[in-house]
């Protein structure tokens, strides 16, 4: 049967990265599990956040016209929300593929791994400590940071205290990017009778049947009850703002049937320009640790050691000017 499939031609060899970098990765590597990374490295780490990005913009690109137009913008920010958990499920399956890998049985495996559901893939990558992530990016320990620099020719007391502080400094953003996140998971105490829900319950409701309603569609007049507690809960706005903005500044998502009273029952999800820019930047400091991670594993195994490297400060501008669009060569 495969011999009757057409033959392809076939794809050649990147030349984003040099050969002896492409041959050594191919000894270190299954070949699928190297072209994922090398395709992470060059774009798929920032792929997330970009989508998010022109997903929440502000823009009526199809000129449906001042109704539809806001009810287009309801399913963009629920699409860009989407972005964040599919960001988040990439940064576990990436660390899921280098234990996997460590342990001999290829980055794939482990990148292919069944991970449950994102809440408790996120749980997984919430428990990490600084040390848990000091041996994910393989930076030396600080007793052996010393010689690691003497080996690299780097000699001074002044340089050795510098590189502690970096590795620290790394580590707990690593940390402190994890707990940022964990406001799309935070869910709220039972409100009337209802159950208690997340930004990630939001999401669910939204991606199984797409469960928003549109105000304007009403078949009656309906009496509703938004399930946000009356002060702010993670990224949930309080009841009364959920109230005061309504349709203009939020998605509602149907969750449950009506109460006892009659009233509608969904959650209120915030969709502001500020919102959404909070969106955009949280994924974005997101999509520079997945950067670090796959850089400084690929760099652990090619030159079989630690790697100094993944203590460098970084940022997204400056990833961004590195692997950003190019000038058009003439």
């Amino acid at each position: 049967m495969v011999d009757e499939l057409p033959e392809l031609s076939s794809t050649p060899p990147t030349k984003f990265y040099n050969p002896e970098l492409l041959e050594r990765g191919l000894e270190k590597f299954e070949r699928e599990g190297l072209w994922l990374l090398l395709s992470l490295h060059h774009y798929g780490w920032r792929a997330h956040a970009d989508i998010a990005a022109v997903l929440v913009a502000p823009l009526d690109v199809l000129e449906l016209g001042s109704d539809l137009a806001e009810h287009h913008l309801e399913h963009k920010a629920m699409a860009g929300l989407e972005e964040m958990f599919l960001l988040l499920d990439q940064l576990w399956r990436v660390i899921s593929g280098i234990k996997s890998h460590r342990v001999g049985n290829g980055f794939l495996a482990g990148y292919r791994r069944h991970g449950g559901d994102i809440a408790s893939e996120f749980r997984t990558l919430q428990a990490l400590s600084e040390d848990d992530w000091r041996e994910i990016f393989a930076i030396p320990l600080d007793d052996e940071l010393g010689d690691v620099l003497r080996e690299r020719g780097v000699e001074g007391a002044d340089e050795l205290d510098q590189s502690r502080a970096l590795a620290a400094d790394v580590t707990a953003t690593a940390v402190k990017n994890m707990q940022e996140i964990s406001v799309f998971f935070v869910r709220t105490d039972h409100v009337a009778g209802g159950q208690a829900r997340s930004l990630r319950d939001i999401n669910n409701a939204y991606r199984h049947g797409t469960q928003v309603v549109y105000e304007d569609c009403s078949p009656e007049e309906i009496p509703w009850r938004a399930a946000n507690r009356p002060e702010a809960t993670g990224m949930l706005v309080p009841a009364s703002e959920a109230e005061e903005l309504t349709r203009a500044e939020t998605v509602n998502v149907l969750l449950e049937g009506p109460d006892e009273e009659g009233h509608a029952r969904f959650a209120s999800m915030p969709r502001s320009a500020e919102v959404n820019e909070s969106l955009v930047v949280g994924m974005r400091h997101l999509s520079v640790l997945l950067w670090r991670v796959v850089a400084s594993f690929i760099s652990a195994e090619l030159q079989g050691g630690p790697v100094l490297s993944a203590i460098a400060p970084l940022t997204w501008e400056e990833l961004e000017l590195r692997f950003g669009p190019q000038p058009e060569r003439s």
